[in-house]
């Protein structure tokens, strides 16, 4: 196909890659669970118009667009998971990779509810998905427009990714206010199963 995979890194802990392109024939990415638990956290940022199918862990599919409420995908990285890219459709997404104790650092909540607990702990599966707002939306269009020829674009692709986490972590931070269980990696699939 046509268009770029770029990666960029602001330390060994906090990573993007960047994916824009035309493809010429279907792509299958299976991702494989690291065994460690959660020593990642992966966001996935789906900016596609039309629908895509992923699945976690050999589980019914989940369709998601820019527009479903699973357009960004919070998960540990001890979740496998097949996502399908059709021929003949643009592809644009971004992968924001980072490990707990940095996203802690970046987040500096004092007290974090349970769900940033749970992302930001040593050892825990989970899984979230989230609505994509205009702003981010915007957001990941200029990030991919960043002209990387600049000396100072990585910094700014920096910053412009921290604000994408502000917006996913402060909707995280919002939601429930009562506790809820840590989950393995096999309740999650069940999980899918009622999504």
């Amino acid at each position: 196909g046509k268009g770029y995979i770029r990666r960029l890194a602001f330390g060994p802990d906090f990573k993007i890659t960047i994916h824009r392109y035309l493809l010429k024939e279907d792509l299958v990415i299976k991702r494989n669970t690291s065994g460690q638990g959660n020593d990642l956290i992966t966001i996935f940022f789906y900016s596609n118009e039309q629908a895509l199918e992923i699945v976690y862990n050999d589980e019914p599919q989940v369709l998601f667009s820019q527009r479903d409420e699973s357009a960004i995908q919070v998960t540990s990285n001890d979740l496998s998971s097949t996502i399908r890219f059709p021929a003949h459709q643009t592809i644009h997404y971004v992968v924001v990779a980072i490990k707990p104790l940095r996203l802690q650092e970046l987040l500096a909540v004092e007290e974090p509810n349970s769900i940033l607990q749970t992302i930001t702990g040593s050892g825990n599966s989970f899984l979230f998905f989230e609505q994509m707002a205009t702003e981010a939306k915007l957001l990941l269009k200029n990030i991919a427009a960043v002209d990387m020829t600049d000396r100072l674009s990585n910094f700014y692709v920096q910053i412009k990714v921290q604000e994408l986490l502000y917006l996913v972590f402060h909707k995280l931070s919002l939601r429930e206010s009562t506790a809820h269980q840590t989950i393995n990696s096999a309740d999650a699939e069940k999980l899918l199963l009622l999504r």
